[in-house]
């Protein structure tokens, strides 16, 4: 599902991770009231200057989980014609360090970004108060 952005939002560049935990936070606080307490999968599509082409709502998950198909996310980018992308889902338990399993589904799509050319330039998780950026905190680096 495609959110909608205004076009100022839209071109801005996504150079950092406070604006783009900004644009997202809103979002966020939009979503239906029921879905509050599900995590969800964003992501955001870039053009070569950075600017956002799209926000697309991807999956829904459970209280602890999220699914994250790379398939479906590659899928898009290749749709929108994207040429950059911007992961971000949310932890509605508040907790933002990120878990095993997303540090190792980060690693398979920043591994498949490369294949495809179309780089994950940030991975973003977030809650209503705050966010963990693994290009910030150099996850993306190692």
């Amino acid at each position: 599902m495609t959110e909608k952005l205004s076009k100022k939002v839209k071109r801005q560049k996504m150079q950092s991770s406070r604006l783009i935990y900004r644009i997202m936070q809103k979002t966020l606080k939009q979503k239906d009231k029921l879905s509050q307490d599900k995590e969800h999968l964003w992501v955001m599509l870039l053009d070569n200057s950075l600017q956002i082409k799209s926000l697309e709502l991807l999956s829904i998950g459970t209280i602890k989980e999220v699914l994250s198909n790379p398939m479906e996310i590659f899928s898009i980018a290749f749709q929108k014609r994207a040429v950059k992308l911007i992961l971000i889902h949310n932890h509605p338990s508040g907790n933002l360090l990120p878990s095993a399993e997303d540090i190792d589904n980060t690693d398979q799509i920043i591994q498949l970004g490369k294949m495809h050319d179309i780089p994950l330039v940030d991975k973003l998780i977030i809650s209503t108060k705050d966010y963990f950026s693994f290009q910030d905190s150099g996850l993306f680096e190692e």
